[in-house]
């Protein structure tokens, strides 16, 4: 999830279409194995925040 991190919104994503697909990444990694064997989310909800907010335009992040 380090490569999340670093990226930038695609600019012919809208901000919709942007959260939607980083929620189905998120449920998407509840399949990949664990060091416990257990099912887990790689992002907690407040991550997954902090990384949507990240990706966008530096404009975007100051207006808001």
């Amino acid at each position: 999830m380090f490569y999340l991190e670093q990226v930038v919104k695609p600019r012919d994503f809208t901000a919709h279409a942007l959260a939607k697909c980083l929620r189905v990444l998120n449920m998407y990694s509840v399949a990949l194995p664990t060091n416990t064997g257990a099912p887990a989310k790689l992002l907690t909800d407040d991550k997954l925040k902090a990384i949507y907010f990240r990706m966008m335009p530096i404009d975007w992040q100051i207006s808001f």
